[in-house]
């Protein structure tokens, strides 16, 4: 069984979108193509994801997940300072990766 709309479809600048039962949905503005970021972010969930960031309480610096926040903390600790030569590394990761090619230890 098929639906007839009866609305026109002229161009219009209202950011609806009709369906065969007469109803509309109103959709989301997307950023002007000059404005667009990778991945076409919405203008609302890019100022949500921007406001609701994990910061660091030392430096102030913004993180994507809670996760690279902690990584983050362990370099204002000293866990990630290398105790050969005192390179302070971004992560636990980094410093593993640092010890075994420069000091050739492994860990």
């Amino acid at each position: 069984m098929f639906l007839s709309c009866s609305a026109s479809l002229s161009s219009t600048s209202s950011p609806l979108k009709l369906f065969p039962s007469g109803g509309a949905l109103e959709t989301r503005k997307k950023f002007a193509p000059e404005e667009e970021e990778p991945g076409g972010i919405f203008a609302e969930d890019l100022a949500t994801a921007t406001a609701t960031r994990p910061q660091c309480d030392i430096c102030g610096r913004e993180f994507k997940t809670r996760n690279a926040l902690l990584d983050h903390e362990h370099m204002h600790k000293g866990n990630t300072t290398c105790g050969e030569c005192g390179r302070i590394c971004s992560t636990r990761g980094n410093l593993k990766q640092h010890l075994a090619k420069m000091h050739a230890v492994i860990t």
